[in-house]
C-alpha cells in the first residue's frame, strides 16, 4: 500500500457542517485486512459482514454499483463477522483467510465472489470443492479448516465490531470513511456521496489522498460498547443439560421454539458449549408467544415429551431442526402441526401415553405460565444469553459467546 504522509494544509480547514443521522466518525483500522480500489481512494468503506449471511449477500450489487459509478474513488474494506446464526458462515471465512494466505489479496477477493455466489450453501464439501476451482492446496485448505488457522484474525475482527455498540453491530454494517451505515439501503449511497464533497473540500485545503482515511479518522471516536449485565432468578427446575448444577458454569438461554433466531443459533451454540465438557450448564428460559397458538403448541410439546430426564432435549432438538432450512426458508404449517409433533414425540421413544395426557390436560398449566411470566419479566430480546450475569445474544458471533465463558471460569479459578 501506498505510504501515509500528510502535506501542511496551505489554508485553514474550514468546519463542514456535520451530516445528520450517522454523523459519528468511529475509528476503523484498517490493519492486515484485505482491500480493494485505490490505496489513495477518497471514501474508504469498511464492510463488517458473513459469507452465508442472506442480507450480506444481497448487499454485494449495491456495493459494485457504487463501484462502477464512481471508478477509483471507492476503496472497500473487508472485516470478518461470522455470526452464531450461520452454522458454515466461521468455515467460509477460514477458507477467504486461507486464500489470501496462499494467493494474495486478488486470491481473497476470488474466493469471496465465489463464496458469495453459493451462500447459503456453504458446507464442508462445497468449500473444499470450491477451494480446488479456486487453485488452492486442497492439504492446506484441510488443515486451515481443521485447525482454525485463522482464528485469530477472524476474531480479531469481530472484536473490533462489538466494540462499536452494546450487543454488537448487526450486519451487514459499513463504515464510510468511518461513518457508520447499517444495511444496504440510499443511506450508504448519500453517505457516500457526502464523502466524496468532504474528501474534495480536505484534499483543496492541503490534504494528501494518500493520507486522506488517516486525516478523517483523526480524532474519530474509539468503541468501548461494553455489554449488559443482568442478576438472573434461581432457574430452579427448567429444563437444563451439561455439567453438574452445583459446580458447572450456568448458560442461560432465553428462547421462543417457534423463533427464527432460536432455531438457527442452535447448531453453534451446541457446538461451542460443548468444547467445554461439564464446565458449563445450559439452562433453558422458555418464552413462548401467547398470541402465537403454534407458538404454545411448540412449547407445551416439548414439555409433554420431558417425562425423562432427556425428553425435553431431544424434542427441542427435534423442533428445532424441523425449523431450520438452508435457504433461511420457513417451514410448512404441517410440520409443526399437533399430529406431525406427535410422531416426532413417537419416533424419539417418548411415552406417549404421558405425552397424550400433558397435551390434553391443562393440569401443569398454572405452573409453566409462571415459569414463563418469570422469563418474560426479564424483558430480555429472544436468543439472549446470560453468562454470569453478561447478557449476549446467541445470534451473535460465537467468538464473542466463548470470549465470556472463558471470562467468567478465569473469575472462578
Amino acid at each position: 500500500p501506498v505510504a501515509a504522509t500528510r502535506v501542511a494544509p496551505a489554508r485553514a480547514l474550514p468546519a463542514a457542517p456535520a451530516p445528520p443521522g450517522n454523523s459519528t466518525r468511529w475509528r476503523i483500522p484498517i490493519g492486515e485486512s484485505p482491500a480493494r480500489g485505490p490505496a489513495d481512494a477518497p471514501v474508504t468503506i469498511v464492510e463488517f459482514a458473513d459469507l452465508q449471511c442472506p442480507f450480506s449477500k444481497s448487499a454485494e450489487a449495491r456495493l459494485r454499483d457504487l463501484e462502477k459509478r464512481y471508478p477509483d474513488k471507492i476503496r472497500l474494506v473487508w472485516k470478518d463477522y461470522p455470526l452464531g446464526a450461520h452454522a458454515v458462515a466461521d468455515g467460509a471465512a477460514q477458507l477467504a483467510r486461507e486464500a489470501l494466505r496462499e494467493k494474495g489479496v486478488a486470491g481473497f477477493w476470488q474466493a469471496h465472489d465465489r463464496l458469495f455466489a453459493l451462500s447459503p450453501n456453504l458446507g464442508r464439501t462445497a468449500l473444499e470443492a470450491l477451494a480446488t476451482e479456486v487453485g488452492l492446496d486442497p492439504g492446506e485448505v484441510r488443515a486451515a479448516l481443521d485447525s482454525e488457522r485463522h482464528r485469530r484474525a477472524i476474531d480479531a475482527d469481530v472484536d473490533l465490531g462489538s466494540q462499536l455498540r452494546d450487543g454488537g453491530i448487526e450486519i451487514p454494517t459499513f463504515f464510510v470513511n468511518g461513518r457508520m451505515v447499517e444495511g444496504s439501503n440510499a443511506e450508504l449511497d448519500k453517505t457516500v456521496a457526502e464523502e466524496l464533497a468532504e474528501g474534495r473540500r480536505r484534499i483543496a485545503a492541503g490534504v494528501a489522498p494518500a493520507a486522506l482515511y488517516d486525516d478523517v479518522q483523526r480524532g474519530a471516536q474509539p468503541g468501548a460498547a461494553t455489554p449488559a449485565h443482568v442478576t438472573m432468578p434461581d432457574p430452579g427446575d427448567r429444563p437444563a443439560r451439561g455439567g453438574p448444577a452445583d459446580k458447572a458454569l450456568t448458560v442461560h438461554e432465553i428462547c421462543d421454539l417457534a423463533a427464527f433466531r432460536c432455531a438457527w443459533v442452535e447448531p453453534t451454540l451446541a457446538h461451542t458449549l460443548a468444547s467445554y465438557g461439564d464446565e458449563v450448564r445450559l439452562v433453558w428460559w422458555d418464552v413462548p408467544d401467547p398470541q402465537q397458538p403454534v407458538s404454545m403448541l411448540l412449547s407445551r410439546s416439548a414439555h409433554a415429551a420431558g417425562t425423562d430426564a432427556d425428553g425435553f432435549w431431544k424434542m427441542h432438538n427435534a423442533i428445532l431442526a424441523i425449523e431450520r432450512r438452508d435457504g433461511f426458508e420457513p417451514p410448512s404449517p404441517e410440520a409443526l402441526s399437533a399430529s406431525a409433533l406427535r410422531e416426532q414425540a413417537r419416533g424419539l421413544g417418548t411415552d406417549m401415553a404421558s405425552y397424550d395426557y400433558v397435551m390434553a390436560t391443562a393440569s401443569d398449566a398454572t405452573a409453566v405460565d409462571a415459569k414463563v411470566e418469570e422469563a418474560r419479566n426479564l424483558r430480555l430480546p429472544l436468543a439472549t444469553l446470560v453468562i454470569d450475569g453478561e447478557v449476549l445474544s446467541a445470534f451473535g458471533p460465537p467468538h464473542l459467546v466463548r470470549a465470556a465463558i472463558d471470562r467468567a471460569l478465569a473469575r472462578r479459578r
